[in-house]
């Protein structure tokens, strides 16, 4: 488990996850290192002390012109 600025630090990317969702809960702070992330897990990450570190989250209309595209 790697440390960085007393948090626990999460590299998702690394870990084959391409994308952070908002379920389950998050007590402790952590930093996560993700592509892209729903506004609703950047937000219980930010509650609970942490940080998202990547891209921004993907908005819902840049979802659908993705998958129009596709």
């Amino acid at each position: 488990m790697e440390k960085r600025e007393d948090k626990v630090f999460l590299d998702l990317d690394k870990m084959g996850y391409n994308k952070l969702l908002a379920t389950g809960k998050i007590t402790k702070p952590v930093l996560v290192k993700v592509k892209t992330h729903s506004e609703n897990a950047a937000k219980k990450i930010e509650e609970a002390g942490g940080q998202i570190l990547g891209k921004t989250e993907e908005k819902p209309e840049e979802a659908e012109e993705t998958s129009a595209k596709g």
